[in-house]
Order: C-alpha cells, then structure tokens, then sequence
C-alpha cells in the first residue's frame, strides 16, 4: 500500500519513508504469518504468545515484550481467529 516515494507520517517518530519504517512492516508481516500458522494448528492464545515469541524483532526496545505479548499477539489472534471462523 506504501510506495517508495510517500512519505510516512507515524504516530510517534519522525516524519520518514517505507524504507524507515521497514523494521515495522516486517514486524507485522512476521506476526500475522506466525499467528496464522499457530491459529491452524489449533493454538490457544497461550500457546500462540509461548510460540511467538519473535526474539529477532527484540532490539533493545524496552516496551517490546509488553507490546508484543499482552497487545499485538492477543489482537492478532483474535482478528484471525474470528476471520477463520468465517
């Protein structure tokens, strides 16, 4: 959805490109596939968040264990969850 050329304008940080925000892109393409996987196999949202646990997204960011088990990992989950149930 983002060409090179747009610039991005995030909600905290400064104002970049696609290529600033990669680490980001990556991040969420990483979750969505890994919880897809952990959802088709029949994972609970426990097991998902002891599964996923995507230590090479950890680089020193001290919200990242907060962020990624207690709030992208249970919304991703549910969000896939529901629409497999579709």
């Amino acid at each position: 959805m983002i060409s090179d050329k747009d610039i991005v304008v995030p909600g905290h940080g400064r104002i970049t490109n696609k290529a600033g925000i990669k680490y980001t892109i990556d991040y969420v393409t990483a979750l969505q596939t890994n919880v897809e996987k952990a959802v088709k196999k029949g994972l609970t949202l426990d097991e998902t968040k002891a599964t996923v646990t995507m230590k090479e997204f950890d680089k020193g960011y001290e919200l990242f264990n907060w962020l990624h088990f207690n709030f992208n990992i249970p919304n991703a989950y549910k969000d896939i969850k529901q629409n497999a149930a579709k």
